[in-house]
Formats: C-alpha cells, structure tokens, sequence
C-alpha cells in the first residue's frame, strides 16, 4: 500500500483503540523503489539502482552508477527503545547523512523533442539501435541525450550508445580528412578534382555522376565523393601515411576526456589489429581512413569536432554535470576549452561554407532535407561494418543550426542492416525546427491583439474567480454563490451557482484540481488524480451518498 492508504488504516477503530491493545498489529515494512517522474527520457543517462532485499541501493548505470558514492549519502544508526505500550522513541547514535544533490544539464522539454523525433523515425525505419545528442555550441553544456534499441516490445533505452559505440563514422569523417587537406595548402575548396578517376581499388561510390570527371574540392565534399577525397589525400600523404595521423591528432579531435558517464569510449584511428599499437596505419589503409573508415569514433567525439567548427574552431569538451551539492559543499562544472583553434580562421571559414552547400547546394547529400524554417549545416555519413550479429549499415548526420549564428550542434546515428541515404538529415531536420521555435521569442509590443474569443474558464469557487477575470479585464455576469459554474458567450463570461449539499458527492467536473481536491476532502472522500488540466471525470457521480474515507478517481485533461 502507499501511505496514503497506510495514513487512512490505521485510523480504523481495530488499530486506533484508546488502550492501544493492538498497535503491534500492523508491522510497516518500507520498500524503496526509484521513481523517474518523466518515464524513458534520458533514462540511460540519468540512470537507474538496484535495490536488494535488505532495502539498500546500489547504482546500476547512467549517472546513478558514475556517482554512487555521492548519491547515496551514509545510513545512520539509531536503537529503539520502548518506554510504553504506545510510545517507542529511538536512541541515535549514528546521524544519517544525505546524499548529493546532482543537477544535470540537461533540459526536459529539449530532451522530449529529440527522443521523439529519433523514435519517430526508428518505428518508420524498422532500425535496430540508434542514438542523438544534442549540445550548447557555446558552453559544451550537453541539453539531450537518446539512445533507443529495439525490442520486440518497443524502443527503450538499452545502453549508452552515444558515448560508447565503437564503428567506422563513415562521410562525416570527411570534415576532418577535407579540413586537413585545406590547412596544409594541399588544395583550395576550388581545385579540380578528377572524382572518376579510380586510383585505389577498393574504394567505389554509392552514386557518382558522370559530371565527377572534373568537379572543385568543395563538390568533392558535398557530393561526398570517396574517389575524389580518398586521391586527394593518397596524393598528399601516400608515401608517409602515419604523417595523415600526425595532422589529425594535432586537430585535438581524439583528445580524451570525462563524459562524467560509466562505459565511455575514446577515438580510435587505424584499424582494430592495430588498437593495441596507439593510433597506427600503413598505407593500404590510408584511403579509406579518408573517409572514415580504418578508425572508430563514439558519436560524442564526432559531435566535439562538429561543435568546435560551429565555434569558429575553438575545440570544447561536451559535459553532462553542472553542479553537485553535496550537502551544502558545491562543486560547478563549467566550459573547458580543449584547443583555442582547431584551425586557421581561413580554413574554418572554408569548411563551414562547404557543411552549409551539402544542405543548400543542389546535389548535396543533405539537399532532400532542407529546411525553410532553419538554416543548418553539416555532413551525411554512411557505413557498413561487422558486428556480433552479422553485417549491418550505419546512417548518420553531424552539423548545427542555425548555420548563420550556430546556437546547437547535434549529431544523429542510426543502425540497420540495409539501411541507406540520408535518413538521418530528417531527423535532424526536425529536431533543429522544433528546437528552433520553442526558443523564438517576439516582443509582445510587436504583436497584434488577433484575439476574438474569450479564454476557457474553470468552474471554482467566487473569490478566485471574480479576481482572475477582473484582472485580465475581462467582462462577466458573477452570480451570490461560494462556488460557480462558469460559462461563456461571445461577449462575457457567465456563471451560476454551484449547489453542495452536505454528505451528497459534489459535482467537480470542470474545475481545476486544487478546487475539486478541497471539495471533495472536504466532503469526506479520498482523492486520486490522473493527468493535469480540467477535470473531466469523476468516478464517483454528482449526487451520490458519501461513504466517507471512499475513493475517488479524478481524470484531469
């Protein structure tokens, strides 16, 4: 039972006798359990707990496991002592502790927009896995975080894929690989570019267009030509291909760092057999490390790199803990910068032009999925590799918004096998437009007043509604009663009286819950309310004889 019906139990005459013969009858056993008030959401970042028979706590994943020791807090120890047949008090000779206070950076209504644009296309896509974050391109402050594996009975939250996947990236790659290529002089975002021109032979395109024979660096790119990245880069760094590693690590791109998250993973270049030996390639693998393959990326690190070219080149960590209180001792977690530039301002320049044509160009591997409702730039990534399972193929898509004054920067992958194109532009395509307009503002000096209706209004007691009215100015006929049935005309709000007759249920449909609550507690009657807004139903009907201490059910919308 909860303890609203445990309140209630042992009001009865049997456990509440004046001599208290029987208060030992009812044993009271606690059972912990651990709630999350907004179900799926975050829910393996914020984390869950195992709980063992004895009551205690242990953290299970998320952020529940990386602060544990925190959150926890420390049990005290306390003897009982019974100095009567009704009074018992407690020796303590251990004060309990309380446990941190975590705050997330994280926000609720930014989270609820990309789990469910992410779900939206994993149920139309049938995808087996696939995760999206969501980061502040200013402060690193991570705002959404989701990660959905199938099921066969729905989507939930499985693991952390977003920080811990360990797969070839795929085109987005092409952002490191063509900045590399600019800052080194190698070539300019207008150089020609033979894109048919089939140098090595395991490097083939999805598409190519008998246009590619002779196409600018930068059409290389926003077409996402393999051919035509992977020549640039054989040409440039053929005969000292661990020189191509050296360029990508002075970026800062596979810098390590804390998530603050258990199960984190870091950025791997060169292929798994050579995993042990840190960041090594030979020259077989040179092209297709150019365009992200021979190297394995977590998305988090992907999206680091993106967000550093959004900031103008400054390279931040991503961060998912503002602030930990620990019982009045703070501890703020705040921007850490880990490069100043990842690049010339000239070659960032250059590479944001080119992230804005793959959306706005014609031919751009993102171009299906603009927006006329946001400017966003970024880059399309497909790949195929093996996992525990068998082959499966890999779609994502790394960039920010708005591409003019870049707020966020996102970065969506899915799984599949089968799986093809640029199904992951969509989805971030729908997060940058819902984002976008829960955070347009207007000022109310420059809104015309198109409002030709009156507001709904609740029925409630005289006083509340006589002032809300008055205050909004808003004309209305207010009946002699205590409590009001409110309706309204074109013209004015209208309202009758609301009749109570004592141990009669009272009609609350249509009024909000903090009144229908009063009334019906008043009245005697114990109250559950489901959903928020007005009450539309009431479990027990208007009129009824009042069994006092009964149930009742409110539904709220």
């Amino acid at each position: 039972m909860d303890y609203l019906e445990r309140k209630e139990l042992i009001k009865m005459p049997l456990l509440n006798s004046a001599k208290g013969k029987y208060t030992d009858c009812l044993i009271s056993e606690e059972v912990n359990r651990r709630i999350h008030p907004y179900g799926n959401l975050a829910l393996r970042t914020i984390g869950d707990v195992y709980i063992d028979k004895s009551q205690k706590t242990d953290g299970r994943f998320g952020i529940e496991l990386q602060f544990d020791s925190l959150l926890r807090g420390v049990e005290g120890v306390s003897n009982p002592l019974r100095i009567s047949r009704r009074k018992t008090v407690f020796d303590e000779e251990k004060k309990a502790v309380n446990g941190a206070d975590i705050t997330l950076t994280l926000n609720i209504d930014m989270q609820d927009i990309v789990q469910n644009c992410l779900m939206e296309q994993a149920q139309k896509l049938g995808i087996e896995r696939g995760c999206a974050i969501l980061m502040e391109v200013a402060t690193g402050e991570i705002k959404a975080i989701s990660n959905l594996y199938y099921s066969p009975k729905g989507y939930f939250e499985g693991g952390n894929m977003a920080i811990s996947d360990l797969n070839p990236p795929g085109s987005t790659f092409k952002a490191l690989t063509m900045m590399i290529a600019l800052e080194n002089g190698i070539i300019t975002p207008d150089t020609i570019i033979n894109a048919l021109d089939k140098k090595y032979p395991k490097v083939t395109d999805h598409s190519p267009q008998p246009f590619w024979g002779a196409i600018s660096a930068s059409d290389v790119f926003v077409y996402s030509s393999n051919i035509g990245i992977s020549n640039i880069i054989g040409d440039a760094f053929e005969r000292d291909p661990m020189r191509f590693v050296r360029e990508i690590q002075k970026t800062g791109v596979n810098e390590p760092f804390d998530i603050q998250l258990p199960g984190a993973t870091g950025f791997k270049i060169g292929p798994m057999r050579y995993w042990n030996i840190k960041d090594t390639i030979n020259r077989t693998d040179l092209p297709t490390l150019s365009f992200g393959y021979q190297t394995a990326v977590p998305p988090i690190y992907m999206l680091r790199f993106y967000n550093a070219i959004a900031n103008n080149g400054k390279m931040i960590n991503p961060f998912i803990v503002k602030e930990i209180d620990n019982n009045g001792n703070i501890t703020k977690f705040n921007t850490k910068t880990v490069k100043s530039s990842i690049a010339s301002s000239r070659t960032i320049k250059q590479i944001q032009t080119m992230l804005r044509k793959v959306i706005e160009q014609k031919g751009g591997t993102g171009y299906a999925y603009r927006s006329s409702k946001v400017s966003f730039a970024g880059k399309t990534g497909t790949a195929v590799f093996q996992t525990n399972e068998g082959i499966t193929d890999q779609v994502s898509f790394c960039g920010y918004f708005p591409a003019d004054n870049p707020k966020y920067s996102c970065i969506v992958v899915m799984q599949r096998p089968g799986i093809w194109g640029s199904q992951s532009c969509e989805v971030f395509r729908n997060i940058a437009e819902k984002i976008t307009s829960i955070n347009t503002t207007l000022d109310i000096g420059d809104l015309q007043d198109t409002i030709t209706y009156l507001p709904s209004v609740k029925n409630s007691k005289k006083e509340t509604l006589k002032y809300i009215l008055n205050t909004l100015d808003i004309k209305s006929n207010i009946s002699n009663s205590p409590w009001l049935i409110a309706s309204k005309d074109s013209l004015r709000v209208n309202t009758s009286t609301l009749t109570l007759i004592d141990n009669l249920v009272p009609n609350v449909v249509g009024m909000g819950a903090k009144d229908a609550v009063y009334l019906l507690e008043k009245s005697g009657l114990r109250v559950h309310i489901y959903g928020r807004g007005t009450v539309r139903q009431q479990s027990i009907g208007p009129g009824t004889k009042v069994i006092k201490g009964q149930t009742i059910r409110l539904e709220l919308n």
